[in-house]
């Protein structure tokens, strides 16, 4: 059994027999939920925009900078994955969807440091309209974040960093998903 060496509401921090060190969040695992829709011919995406807790570390970065990502949850306890996407997508994005709009899914660790899975889901949400409510959870954090709804070329631009601007890998395993499901879109 790991040893606790630090634990707040949010975050615990353990260290293994072996010395090694890992964080685990008090919902270890979560979602990453790529929306997208075609419109005239031509693919959008939603992209999330949050602060990351990281950039207090980065001297040109403030709190409230907001990176690209896609839609993102922390499971709740026994919640089923698929769940939590649509209750996300509902609560970041003000879209209502159910089981038929997921075209795919995957799922992946983001570190050795964590002991995290990453459940992330491809929604086709064409021709859904959003629903008009306030979105977020009411935390600081939702407060600051945004969402967008971006061209192919500029997703693309982000996840080949043809920006100095961070973004969560997830926003990338989850577009690999689209360009493996619907292949190399011109």
């Amino acid at each position: 059994m790991p040893k606790l060496l630090h634990k707040t509401k949010y975050l615990s921090l353990f260290k293994t027999k072996q010395g090694f060190i890992f964080a685990q969040r008090r919902n270890i695992n979560s979602t990453a939920i790529l929306c997208f829709k075609k419109v005239k011919g031509k693919y959008f995406f939603l992209i999330r925009y949050q602060p990351l807790p990281v950039v207090n570390t980065i001297k040109h970065f403030k709190w409230n900078d907001c990176f690209a990502c896609p839609i993102t949850g922390s499971l709740e306890n026994k919640q089923a994955p698929i769940s939590n996407a649509i209750a996300e997508v509902y609560e970041e994005a003000n879209i209502k969807i159910n089981k038929k709009h997921i075209v795919a899914s995957a799922k992946f660790v983001p570190t050795t440091q964590m002991n995290e899975t990453v459940f992330c889901f491809l929604v086709n949400v064409t021709g859904i309209k959003p629903i008009n409510k306030k979105q977020g959870d009411g935390s600081i954090f939702e407060d600051v974040s945004y969402n967008k709804w971006l061209s192919l070329e500029q997703v693309k631009k982000i996840i080949n960093k043809e920006n100095d601007k961070l973004y969560l890998s997830s926003l990338a395993i989850c577009f690999n998903m689209f360009v493996n499901t619907y292949g190399k879109i011109k």
